[in-house]
């Protein structure tokens, strides 16, 4: 009996065979410095200077209805970031022009621009004004091109200006998240 036992307990004890490992487990953090980039492109689609004609043919001369630059320039804009745009003029009246007589002084308002995707042109001055979004409703982070269309009309207010002698305003466009 002590026999049959024994090879009872061996068969039964091969039946069930245990392993027992031991596991350790370690850790090492990985730590990722991500800069802020918000950046902004200007690319001017079409010449930085404009010639208004008094011979234009069809409604009449150009002081007469203004000058429209459609898809004048491209913003391309990278910003892993909450954004908006903004854009204004470096001062608010051109400089150049005439330089005898006491002509009016023009201001940067015979300048108006709109996102081309836009119906209503906006008069450019030189505080900043929300191009695209706005502090508190920023437009979400990416990648894309903003297209801006200007419409120019000095009207018959103004000296006439020469090429070597022209009218000059610097357009500044600013990408922020505040």
């Amino acid at each position: 009996m002590k026999k049959s036992f024994l090879i009872f307990l061996s068969l039964f004890a091969g039946l069930f065979h245990i392993n027992v490992f031991a596991q350790t487990q370690t850790s090492i953090p990985i730590s990722i410095t991500v800069p802020t980039v918000l950046a902004l492109q200007v690319t001017a689609n079409s010449a930085n200077s404009v010639t208004f004609s008094n011979t234009n043919p069809g409604p009449g001369p150009d002081l007469d209805h203004g000058i429209t630059l459609t898809s004048a320039t491209t913003l391309t804009y990278t910003a892993n970031m909450a954004y908006f745009i903004q854009i204004n003029s470096s001062t608010p009246n051109f400089t150049g022009g005439p330089t005898t007589g006491s002509p009016p002084i023009m201001p940067v308002s015979v300048v108006q621009y709109k996102l081309h995707s836009n119906s209503t042109y906006i008069p450019l001055s030189s505080t900043p004004t929300n191009l695209v979004g706005a502090m508190g409703s920023e437009v979400t982070r990416g990648t894309g091109t903003y297209v801006l269309d200007f419409f120019i009309n000095p009207g018959y207010t103004y000296a006439p200006a020469t090429a070597t002698n022209p009218y000059v305003i610097t357009i500044v466009y600013t990408i922020s998240n505040k």
